[in-house]
């Protein structure tokens, strides 16, 4: 079961950040490229080189998410903290 921690920051990421984002035409067609490049390298390299590859961006995104993760529990405790004053 999911703790409030988590639910608030699922929550945060489905409904508020479109809030935040500025554009998000610009950050969806950032992504298709990426994901693009990504394919094209993996055609281009032999399997233990794929194997490699795509080990490092399994890992690069769960780092990007546990600082995003952080980033927001850091925002919930200052934002808990301003309700208080």
């Amino acid at each position: 079961m999911p703790t409030l921690l988590e639910t608030l920051y699922t929550y945060a990421q489905k409904n508020r950040t479109t809030y935040t984002l500025e554009d998000g035409a610009q950050i969806k067609e950032s992504g298709d490229m990426s994901d693009r490049a990504r394919k094209e390298l993996l055609s281009m390299l032999p399997e233990k080189g794929r194997e490699t590859l795509f080990n490092y961006i399994n890992e690069e995104e769960l780092i990007q998410g546990l600082e995003l993760e952080a980033a927001f529990r850091a925002g919930l405790s200052i934002g808990m903290e301003l309700a208080h004053l």
